[in-house]
This record gives structure tokens, C-alpha cells and sequence, in this order.
């Protein structure tokens, strides 16, 4: 267990996957607030996250000694760690986006 626990802070940068999510959450945030009404499609979240998580790796490798490798695992593990973890918590405190 402790083999694997070590692997997964070695292979993943927890601050980057911190980083793409709420920078994410705050543009969808935003876009919402201009759309108005409108709901935000699914397509538009992950085209926002697309575009959020290239310009933070390419921000993260320059200013960073952090390995290409390990900036792609977090981009690939962000999305997830919001499903699983940041997501179920926006939902708890209502500051989640608009609803259908």
C-alpha cells in the first residue's frame, strides 16, 4: 500500500490538477453568468477544460523543473479528481453551475 500511495504523489502534480480545476470551474462560472438563462453544455465544459489545461501545462513547464510526463498524467487525472472529489463538495454548498 505504501508503494502505491508513493507512486501516486511521484507520477501526478496535485497543485497543477488543483490549478486546471478551479481556473476551469471559474471560466465555466463565468460563461454561465454571461449566458444567462442558457445552460452551459457538456461539450462546451470539456472544449473550456481542453483549452484551460494546454495553456496551464505550458505555463507549469516553463515556470516549473516538473517533467512533461507528470503534467500529463495531471491534465489526463484533473477532470476525474473533479468528478470524484471537487464536484460532490460544489454540490454540497450549492456553488455548483446552473441546472437543467
Amino acid at each position: 500500500m505504501e508503494y502505491i500511495i508513493n507512486q501516486l504523489i511521484i507520477n501526478f502534480d496535485f497543485s497543477l490538477m488543483f490549478i486546471i480545476n478551479l481556473v476551469t470551474y471559474f471560466v465555466i462560472k463565468i460563461i454561465d453568468e454571461l449566458n444567462g438563462d442558457k445552460v452551459p453544455t457538456t461539450w462546451q465544459k470539456r472544449i473550456i477544460f481542453i483549452i484551460v489545461a494546454i495553456i496551464m501545462s505550458i505555463v507549469y513547464k516553463y515556470t516549473s523543473d516538473i517533467s512533461a510526463h507528470i503534467i500529463i498524467n495531471s491534465c489526463i487525472a484533473s477532470p476525474v479528481s473533479w468528478s470524484w472529489f471537487a464536484k460532490p463538495i460544489a454540490n454540497k454548498f450549492g456553488i455548483d453551475y446552473k441546472k437543467k
